[in-house]
């Protein structure tokens, strides 16, 4: 039996019988294509992450090499275990290794939740003690052949260029898996549209500021508050970079090289403009970033209705 688990903290604590493979990866950002083959994809990453994160692209394509090989290296008599809960970082690495999994002639079985009876705001299998997660192994389920395909078309809806195809599988699609619509429809909300060309969650951001001083881990946790879709505090660093001078922040961002910074925050004039619907972000800092597939952008001096959707 192997058994995939999402990060250290769960994998160092998870004593079963068998193989733990910890899959370390963060598909819920970053430049994704469900036509990139395994090298393209981990080249791609890693520039993307070393550039915003400052994380060594070596490290990282070392890291995702030795992970991909460990997952088709696999004995197709082994049964696989998944273990991934509720929240959208966690089903978007459901989606990719269901995906890679579809056809290899594995048992697979999940172990998934988003509730913990014995846990006071649950965010994550990291919050359970080793004892907890064994008691876990009891409740995995086989995963059936039509939560594959919902997987596999999940994927490629989430990774394709075009925004319109996730917003249709979320509509269309027979959902089987527990928690992957919601989590999709989560997705929805870091998409930039409207007149200020902010997505909801950087409007929640710039909101919580307006008025305030506030730290680095305050917004984290508010954001969490609001929505316990997964976002990390990595992902929020690359939002308020994205955000450029519409907020003001007093020492660096958590990046690799420096994780636990905690600098103070404030919504900058510009930023109080766009907020209260006087300016579009457009026109003061642009566009550029990744959405799932969709890389969208576009210059200070083009007009939203131009945005680019590229690959």
């Amino acid at each position: 039996m192997i058994h995939i688990v999402n990060g250290d903290a769960v994998g160092n604590r998870l004593n079963v019988e068998g193989e733990v493979i910890i899959w370390r990866e963060m598909y819920d950002w970053g430049p994704l294509h469900y036509e990139w083959d395994a090298a393209d994809l981990i080249g791609r990453r890693a520039a993307f992450f070393e550039e915003q994160l400052e994380l060594p692209a070596s490290l990282f394509i070392k890291t995702s090499q030795e992970q991909w090989k460990a997952l088709h290296r696999m004995e197709k008599h082994e049964e696989v275990v998944l273990w991934f809960e509720h929240d959208r970082y966690d089903q978007t690495m459901l989606m990719y290794l269901l995906h890679e999994l579809r056809n290899s002639g594995h048992r697979l079985s999940m172990v998934t939740l988003d509730s913990h009876p014995e846990v006071y705001r649950f965010y994550g299998m990291g919050q359970l003690s080793e004892e907890q997660l064994l008691a876990l192994e009891k409740t995995k389920k086989p995963v059936t052949p039509e939560q594959v395909e919902e997987a596999v078309e999940g994927w490629r809806a989430y990774a394709s260029p075009r925004l319109s195809k996730l917003e249709q599988w979320i509509l269309e699609s027979v959902h089987t898996l527990p928690y992957l619509k919601e989590a999709m429809v989560s997705h929805l909300d870091y998409i930039p549209c409207g007149d200020k060309g902010l997505s909801i969650v950087e409007e929640w951001i710039l909101s919580y500021l307006d008025g305030h001083i506030r730290t680095f881990y305050d917004l984290l946790r508010e954001i969490q508050s609001r929505r316990n879709d997964g976002i990390s505090d990595f992902y929020l660093s690359y939002l308020l970079k994205q955000l450029g001078t519409l907020v003001e922040v007093e020492g660096a961002l958590p990046d690799f090289t420096a994780d636990r910074v905690n600098p103070n925050l404030t919504l900058s004039s510009k930023g109080k403009e766009v907020l209260e619907g006087k300016r579009s972000r457009i026109d003061i800092i642009g566009l550029d970033t990744w959405v799932g597939g969709a890389r969208l952008y576009c210059s200070k001096q083009e007009i939203e209705d131009d945005w680019h959707v590229g690959e």
